[in-house]
Parts: C-alpha cells; structure tokens; sequence
C-alpha cells in the first residue's frame, strides 16, 4: 500500500532492526503468536480517538479498519 516515504524508511529500518523475514509477524502477542482482533480494534479506536476531531470519531467512517475499504 502507498506511504509516506519517511513513514516507509522508519518501517524498513524496524524490519531490518528486528531481522524480519517474509512470512515473521511485525506486530505479535506477547507470547509472539497473532494479536486478537480485540486487541486490534482498541488500538484502532484509540489512535482514531487521538487524531481525529470528535464528530469525525463519532461518525461510521473508518469506525472499523474494514470501513475504510467502503468509503471511497
């Protein structure tokens, strides 16, 4: 997917930091299996929550990762 190319080069430092191979988890559980999706969703609303002004928040755009694939 298009990034930012600063955004970019801090992700290619942290595979290269964490010696990431195809197929290795960039995030992971403690117990370096899959996160839960409940764990995931909280992120999400709490990155949304700190970025985005409150109506937007409130709104149902992109209020699930999945979302944002039916906005366009």
């Amino acid at each position: 997917m298009p990034g930012h190319p600063a955004l970019t080069r801090i992700l290619r430092q942290h595979f290269e930091d964490e010696q990431l191979q195809p197929g290795d988890l960039l995030f992971q559980s403690e117990s370096g299996g899959v996160l839960a999706g409940s764990v995931i969703r909280r992120a999400w609303r709490s990155a949304r929550k700190a970025v985005l002004p409150q109506h937007v928040f409130e709104s149902p755009t992109g209020r699930r990762g999945y979302d944002i694939r039916h906005t366009r």
